[in-house]
């Protein structure tokens, strides 16, 4: 009798749990990340070398379903660290976050949108020089993990994707 009251509950567990993973597998999430532009100035001083390279991620939100699904929310977050040239401190972590409502997403069909673009500096100094705080004389910007999360229209969530997948532990702020 207790066997097969636990046989039960371990099968009606299973089944619950199957079933909420079924709608995270209606929606597949591609993102590649595209550099817009590069560009190297000597600007702020003869000493340092700057590079600034603008780039942005462009996501594809993939409907894996026979049916339309309807008034979707796509929402990001691009984390990022920002360093500071002759600072001893470490790189400040920021994050930029936006989102895209997608009206209809018919079955087996796609859409694709872009994140607004982040612009990533490294500086360097020449030979020779250092910085009076002694701090490194490289510095560089560079972007840690992006996450998407894909609602659909009662705010339940149906899809989504980290890089890396460690990204998750941080708060997502909306």
């Amino acid at each position: 009798m207790r066997m097969s009251l636990l046989f039960s509950l371990i099968s009606l567990a299973t089944l619950s749990l199957s079933s909420a993973s079924a709608a995270l597998s209606d929606i597949e999430i591609k993102v590649t990340r595209e550099k817009l532009g590069e560009e190297v100035d000597r600007k702020t001083s003869k000493a340092e070398r700057v590079a600034t390279k603008e780039i942005l991620y462009k996501i594809t939100i993939q409907s894996k379903t026979f049916k339309q699904l309807s008034n979707l929310e796509a929402k990001y977050m691009v984390f990022y660290y920002d360093s500071k040239p002759g600072s001893n401190y470490d790189p400040e972590e920021k994050s930029q976050s936006g989102s895209e409502k997608i009206i209809a997403l018919a079955s087996n069909r796609s859409v694709e949108f872009e994140t607004k673009s982040i612009t990533l500096t490294s500086v360097s100094l020449d030979g020779g020089w250092v910085y009076t705080t002694g701090a490194s004389n490289k510095s560089k910007d560079r972007v840690s993990g992006v996450w998407v999360r894909v609602f659909g229209e009662d705010g339940t969530l149906v899809g989504e994707y980290a890089n890396p997948s460690s990204i998750t532990k941080r708060i997502w702020k909306d």
